[in-house]
């Protein structure tokens, strides 16, 4: 199997990797020309996530944050002529999004990020072609409150913004590694994950200036979350977990 790229992200390049310098998630990635990916945490990494993208690979490009690995290349589903195409994944293997360029243009050959992430540019044959990438940012709405969070280049936790709307005050927290916010009439919820415990993750509920009032430590992946004005729904793969933070006839806290 001959191979299409080999591509390794510098985690100095910005001053900090995925999640906080998270050891499970992965930098080295070996892309073979059939599709075959093997994406490894570290050189002597012994149990490497093998992913199968189903397209015949040209060239592979993590973004500058370390957190999506862009693949470029074309479909392989059996029809005839080629359909670029370009695949987005993290850095545990899973698909995001699939990207196709117009079938008149053929095959990616190469792929570049912009400076900050949200830009691409894609060499397809004679084209050059420019697509805009919308992260999926953390946030929500309670209290007439906007909840939202985002990385300063100089830090490397997470910087949580508490907005009122209604009398434009901002009150600001710092959390690392977190992962999500929900958030549901009074109240909202930020997940994060333990540093000092592989699995383990911290549900924190807070109020709409940002302090706490509550929490729970839970020992399952928080994949889907969900939030009402009583209950808030946390599932995994396998697991459904559901915290009844407060009754229906409960007073404000």
């Amino acid at each position: 199997m001959p191979l299409a790229a080999i591509e390794w992200y510098d985690s100095n390049r910005q001053g900090f990797s995925y999640e906080d310098q998270d050891e499970s998630a992965t930098s080295l990635v070996i892309v073979y020309q059939c599709g075959r990916m093997q994406m490894m945490r570290n050189l002597t990494d012994d149990s490497p996530i093998l992913v199968d993208t189903g397209m015949f690979v040209k060239a592979v490009k993590w973004n500058p944050n370390g957190n999506v690995l862009a693949v470029c290349g074309s479909l392989m589903d059996g029809t005839e002529g080629s359909k670029g195409v370009v695949q987005f994944y993290n850095p545990f293997g899973i698909h995001l999004r699939s990207l196709r360029v117009p079938s008149y243009t053929g095959m990616v050959n190469s792929v570049s990020w912009e400076g900050f992430g949200l830009r691409i540019a894609l060499a397809v044959d004679t084209n050059i072609l420019f697509s805009n990438i919308q992260p999926e940012y953390m946030w929500g709405y309670f209290s007439n409150t906007i909840v939202f969070a985002f990385r300063k280049p100089e830090r490397n936790d997470m910087c949580i913004i508490f907005w009122d709307v209604l009398i434009n005050e901002k009150h600001i927290k710092y959390m690392k590694r977190l992962q999500k916010i929900v958030a549901c009439d009074e109240y909202c919820c930020l997940i994060a994950k333990n540093e000092s415990e592989q699995n383990q993750w911290y549900v924190v509920l807070c109020n709409a200036v940002g302090c706490p009032i509550d929490s729970k430590v839970i020992t399952i992946e928080p994949k889907h979350v969900a939030m009402s004005k009583t209950h808030v729904i946390i599932a995994s793969d396998e697991v459904v977990y559901y915290w009844q933070y407060r009754t229906k006839h409960a007073n404000v806290i």
